[in-house]
């Protein structure tokens, strides 16, 4: 059995004087002892990040009170008119002027048809700690990598699980940032955003690399070699450094993580194939544990202090979260390939929300059926299907029952993703989910309310909608998806 997750709540210490926000709780779990699924929820939120002006009288606002995000490019300035130009930002103020001024320019596009009601509205901060170049670095003051920043890699100059430079710089800012803009909503009587969105994409990304060749050349062994490692004051999730997570950290089986193998049929890197699962999985949960630890401390906690306007009645305040970032387990690993199981972060969740991504299709879908012939753990839909009769039986019996062979395929995939929210939502049932979802793949819109009102059905507070074009084709879309979801 793999070990129980502690209670850490006395655990974290950072030396930035700053602690775990409300939303990270750490219950007592295991694989003998998995949480229930959360239970029903209210009717969703619906955020939408919309780039561009929305169309402002469309019942999509203003019956189904869709909220609309307030993106604002960091690196960028913007004029009274808020328009964004690519003249860059000397600092938090200009981004603050940015929200202001589009916060103003959408207040008074909504104000003739909201009939009296304040507007609601969730703040993107565009590139917050993203993953700039170093030339653009230079360019762009605002522009800061969290993870992967020059003076925290290794001294190879590879990516390592250190982040101290990166989350100096960025706690810096948030911490002039957010105080700024609460102070000035508050003075001009505006309204708070109701949660913070990072759509940075500043996670571990592809990355295969942590092991690579014969003998190995990858960057785990250089940072484990790093007196980083075992530094307490550069822990990767509040509790343990990178050098006790490798050494802890099991298989599924609670057995040891097999050695890398540089020599398999199929990969580009070998990291990447199913052969290296385990191995794998191993560097990438302590980047993901990573990634969400650097937001805690940089983001999040800053976020929700600057808005605590009543800690009496609010006490969580906003939440916060990021595209893409979600929780796994070995209690409720998350199945990503067909026999591939993130597991790794250990219940492990600071962040208020959970936002695994749906752009429609099977998981992380191969077009490609000559991997098929490969290791049965390549995402193919055949592979897929395979694994979705071994393991969800009832779920791809279901989907079979429709004589459409399209049909059967949707089903799958609606199927399958429903099993990666649910093994999110146990692995962290503190944190709600809120998935990202888009009408630009042309999802149909009998599957977008399945797999919303299964969100909904198992704790959720809401999803985010890419809308990178606020077209009256998407409006159209999503009034006709809400009202069936929350009804």
């Amino acid at each position: 059995m793999t070990t129980p997750i502690r209670d850490q709540s006395e655990a974290f210490s950072t030396g930035t004087g700053m602690r775990p926000g409300p939303g990270s709780s750490f219950a007592v779990y295991s694989r003998r002892n998995t949480p229930p699924l959360p239970g029903p929820a209210g009717p969703l939120t619906f955020l939408v990040e919309i780039h561009g002006d929305p169309i402002f009288d469309h019942p999509l606002w203003i019956e189904h009170a869709a909220v609309p995000s307030l993106r604002v490019e960091v690196r960028c300035t913007y004029d009274q008119r808020g328009v964004m130009s690519w003249h860059p930002a000397g600092g938090p103020h200009d981004t603050v002027y940015g929200f202001m001024t589009l916060l103003v320019r959408y207040i008074s596009g909504f104000e003739r048809h909201l009939r009296g009601k304040p507007m609601r509205w969730f703040g993107i901060p565009a590139g917050f700690g993203g993953a700039v170049s170093d030339k653009e670095a230079l360019v762009y003051p605002n522009a800061m990598r969290l993870l992967n920043h020059p003076d925290d890699r290794l001294r190879s100059g590879k990516r390592g699980p250190f982040f101290a430079e990166g989350l100096r710089r960025n706690l810096a800012w948030s911490r002039e940032f957010f105080p700024d803009l609460a102070a000035t909503l508050k003075g001009r009587n505006l309204p708070d955003p109701i949660a913070w969105i990072l759509t940075t994409e500043n996670g571990l990304g592809d990355d295969f690399e942590g092991h690579f060749g014969e003998p190995d050349t990858g960057w785990v062994r250089e940072a484990l070699a790093d007196p980083r490692a075992v530094d307490p004051a550069h822990l990767i999730d509040g509790a343990r450094t990178f050098a006790q997570f490798m050494r802890d950290a099991r298989t599924l089986t609670g057995g040891p993580v097999p050695e890398y193998r540089h020599q398999v049929p199929l990969g580009i890197p070998p990291g990447r194939s199913p052969l290296n699962d385990e191995s794998s999985e191993r560097y990438r949960g302590a980047i993901r544990l990573c990634w969400d630890y650097s937001r805690e401390l940089a983001f999040n906690q800053p976020a929700r202090a600057a808005f605590l306007r009543d800690p009496m009645t609010n006490p969580r305040t906003l939440p916060c979260g990021e595209y893409q970032a979600a929780c796994d387990s070995p209690w409720a690993p998350v199945r990503v390939r067909p026999l591939t199981l993130q597991h790794q972060m250990g219940g492990i969740f600071h962040t208020d929300l959970q936002m695994p991504d749906w752009y429609g299709g099977l998981p992380n879908q191969r077009p490609d059926d000559a991997l098929t012939l490969g290791e049965l753990g390549w995402e193919t839909k055949a592979n897929w299907h395979r694994a979705l009769e071994q393991f969800a039986p009832e779920k791809m019996r279901s989907a079979r029952s429709d004589p459409n062979p399209a049909r059967v395929d949707r089903a799958a995939a609606v199927e399958a993703q429903k099993l990666v929210l649910e093994a999110h939502a146990r692995s962290a049932p503190h944190a709600p989910l809120v998935p990202f979802v888009t009408h630009t793949t042309n999802v149909p819109v009998d599957d977008m309310v399945s797999y919303l009102r299964h969100t909904r059905s198992i704790g959720g507070w809401g999803c985010c909608i890419f809308m990178p074009q606020p077209t009256r084709e998407s409006h159209e879309y999503w009034a006709q998806v809400i009202p069936r979801v929350n009804a």
